[in-house]
């Protein structure tokens, strides 16, 4: 039963995670849900987004240069 919980706590966990990534990079002109969770597929943390080349970011299906720069220029 104990181990029950734990699994429901740290998939809880998870969501609120995932949600609060999407919710702080939906800050970023151009960044809406589904293209925040496309990020996170190839990037899984804002550390690594936020440290992410231009080419990095590009890599991204559907991520030009413009939208790099974006992603770029919001944390700097």
């Amino acid at each position: 039963r104990a181990g029950n919980i734990l699994d429901r706590h740290t998939s809880v966990q998870r969501q609120v995670a995932g949600d609060i990534r999407i919710a702080v990079l939906s800050l970023i002109n151009g960044m809406a849900e589904k293209r925040s969770q496309k990020l996170l597929e190839t990037l899984p943390t804002l550390e690594k987004v936020v440290y992410a080349s231009v080419d990095e970011l590009m890599a991204v299906d559907g991520f030009g240069p413009v939208q790099a720069k974006r992603i770029q220029d919001f944390w700097r």
